[in-house]
């Protein structure tokens, strides 16, 4: 759980692939925690 991303994205990006029901938290990576 690091803020980077392989992609170049925040840690949104890796929660998004767990949880890829939750497209509307993806731009708030500071909500999940």
């Amino acid at each position: 759980m690091t803020v980077r991303g392989t992609v170049g994205s925040p840690a949104f990006s890796i929660y998004g692939r767990l949880s890829h029901t939750a497209p509307v938290l993806t731009p708030g990576p500071g909500r999940y925690y």
